[in-house]
């Protein structure tokens, strides 16, 4: 008698790798709390993206929300979020993603959870805040599928 075993995993050509599946509403959260000139911390709150995936990578739109930001010396802006595009979406097999959102310079990377029901990560962003000056953020963000 002879026995065949027939395997397919990532990187075998044989068959499809595949990836956690992002479609549909996360409703998302964000600490920007360092700022590199130490003067300013924002939150992004209540904010909806809504993604589609194809394969490995997404695209998607973001509903409501906005970014509020506060100073040290009580400056303050705020910024909606609403119909800010994700764009350069890629996950792989583990969960890893990371997407651009608004502009190149709004770096999100995180992992999805192993139930696929939240995501969690770091977060590079710049934004002009008074006087007309481009501060970049680092921080942490989590969305909640929804």
């Amino acid at each position: 008698m002879l026995a065949v075993v027939l395997a397919c995993g990532p990187g075998d050509s044989n068959g499809p790798t595949l990836v956690p599946n992002l479609n549909g509403s996360w409703l998302v959260t964000a600490d920007l709390s360092v700022s590199l000139d130490g003067q300013w911390m924002c939150t992004i709150d209540q904010t909806i993206f809504d993604l589609v995936q194809t394969s490995d990578t997404f695209t998607g739109t973001a509903q409501g929300g906005g970014a509020n930001c506060v100073s040290t010396s009580a400056d303050s802006s705020s910024e909606s979020l609403d119909g800010g595009r994700i764009f350069n979406g890629v996950i792989d097999p583990v969960g890893n993603l990371e997407f651009n959102f608004r502009t190149i310079d709004n770096l999100h990377q995180g992992v999805i959870s192993a139930d696929r029901e939240s995501i969690t990560g770091m977060l590079s962003w710049t934004f002009v805040l008074p006087p007309s000056i481009a501060v970049f953020f680092i921080g942490t963000w989590s969305a909640q599928r929804i």
